[in-house]
């Protein structure tokens, strides 16, 4: 049977299903964001923000604690004025807007660079399955962005490899992406990985010669951001720090997200070896998407972003051969994009724009606090804190650049209550604590220290140091 423009009509079915399937992702990712904002590390961003929208320079950024005197770099400065520019537009409903747009292009962009190769049917599924595999550190923070630009990346280069044009455009790309978020080395690790592989590919001298321009001077422009060289030394704090964090940690595989993306590896690899001799830029870039899977928890997502479009490669030869993309279906993806945008716009204002649940209690005793007074919290509990009280001085945010590596480690000692936690708590000038009532060093106040507790509940209590 025959469809329209003499294609076959079971093949324009299948890629109006695939279409639809899209879509359906998109509407489902809409309602996900459109909730109350959750992740305590949003309001520390959200505090970075409104200093650099006031007095704070990149070059040069302010402190919010006196806890945390290490002289630190902002690796998501523009990020962090964009999320506060939204909240002054619009409050949380800004916020929770501007993260919504963040996951409907990572899902387009998904979409796109897997469309590019298989039917629309089997892109969507990838796409969705990329988004699962990264769903776990979905949340508005800047991070989103580089999930985004890891995929442009990555199809950037897959390209590259075929028309042996080099992807000029991923220079200027990466001078963006070092001023969104931290992660803008990946881009450079992607680029060095498929310039490898091309070589290996057979590419000449002169098209390699001006392929190793991109990586080379996307790391130079990384040190021509307004934070300057300064940055270069930010990538190597973060290894230094990352044992403080439970993000950083190796990923679990007993746990759903990384099952997801380790499976979408073991396909890819399955598939891989069934080929005859798979290209060498797609083996240098399967090894990059490795590294990002046993590296961390964090840096799964990057996997799952690199995986996608290798996949959808490897599976070109297995699956029926695409249809070109249409004007339908472009209309189709614009208009759903848009009309789901203002959709989220209105319900973002109504499920999103409301503070973090805190005791009934917390602001009249917080403004009750001189201005600059140390109040002692655990990092899930600062971020907020710092965001809705600004005048004060909350000792952890769980933000750990702003700390050296001795005042991380003196974090350790004190919640852990190792011998030397007393003589911390001296070092913090806290005389106010806001801690979970459970907590172990809660008790360790009351007990030992005999500080007395002013106001509870079930979440919090608000301690006070003896006179």
């Amino acid at each position: 049977m025959e469809g329209v423009m003499g294609q076959p009509l079971e093949s324009r079915v299948f890629s109006r299903g695939g279409l639809a399937l899209m879509v359906g992702l998109l509407v489902v990712l809409t309602v996900y964001v459109a909730t109350p904002l959750t992740n305590t590390d949003t309001f520390f961003h959200l505090r970075f923000g409104a200093g650099f929208l006031d007095d704070w320079k990149p070059w040069a950024p302010g402190t919010v604690t006196t806890a945390g005197t290490a002289d630190w770099v902002p690796t998501s400065w523009l990020s962090e004025i964009l999320m506060s520019l939204a909240e002054r537009v619009d409050g949380l409903a800004g916020v929770a807007w501007l993260f919504g747009l963040s996951v409907l292009i990572y899902a387009l962009v998904l979409y796109r660079a897997c469309r590019r190769v298989v039917p629309a049917a089997v892109a969507a599924v990838l796409a969705m399955l990329a988004i699962l595999g990264s769903s776990q550190f979905l949340s508005a923070r800047p991070q989103v962005w580089s999930y985004v630009l890891v995929v442009i990346t990555v199809d950037a280069w897959l390209r590259a490899a075929e028309d042996r044009r080099p992807p000029w455009f991923l220079i200027p790309v990466t001078w963006l992406w070092a001023m969104l978020h931290g992660m803008w080395p990946i881009g450079i690790a992607i680029g060095v990985a498929a310039v490898a592989g091309i070589a290996l590919d057979g590419a000449t001298r002169r098209q390699l010669m001006r392929f190793a321009i991109i990586p080379a001077a996307s790391f130079l422009v990384g040190g021509l951001t307004p934070v300057g060289p300064a940055l270069y030394g930010a990538v190597f704090e973060v290894g230094a720090r990352k044992r403080f964090f439970t993000e950083w940690a190796a990923p679990d595989f007993s746990t759903p997200v990384p099952i997801v993306v380790a499976g979408l590896f073991t396909v890819l690899l399955v598939i891989g070896m069934r080929r005859p001799a798979p290209r060498w830029v797609v083996v240098a870039l399967s090894v990059v998407a490795l590294g990002a899977l046993l590296y961390s928890a964090r840096t799964t997502p990057v996997a799952a972003a690199i995986i996608a479009p290798l996949l959808a490669l490897a599976l070109a030869p297995l699956v029926p051969a695409p249809l070109a993309v249409d004007r339908v279906e472009r209309r189709v993806m614009v208009a759903t994009t848009g009309v789901l945008l203002v959709v989220l716009a209105v319900l973002a204002g109504v499920k999103s724009d409301r503070a973090p649940d805190v005791p009934p209690w917390l602001a009249t005793e917080m403004e009750a606090l001189p201005p600059g007074t140390v109040v002692l919290t655990e990092d899930f509990v600062g971020g907020p804190l710092m965001w809705m009280y600004p005048q004060l001085d909350f000792a952890y945010s769980g933000y750990g650049d702003i700390y050296t590596i001795d005042e991380l480690e003196a974090k350790v000692d004190l919640f852990r209550l190792n011998p030397d936690w007393a003589s911390v708590l001296t070092e913090l000038g806290a005389n106010d604590a806001l801690l979970p009532p459970d907590s172990r060093l809660t008790q360790a106040l009351e007990d030992q220290l005999h500080w007395r507790v002013v106001r509870s509940s079930t979440e919090l209590v608000l301690l006070h140091a003896p006179d």
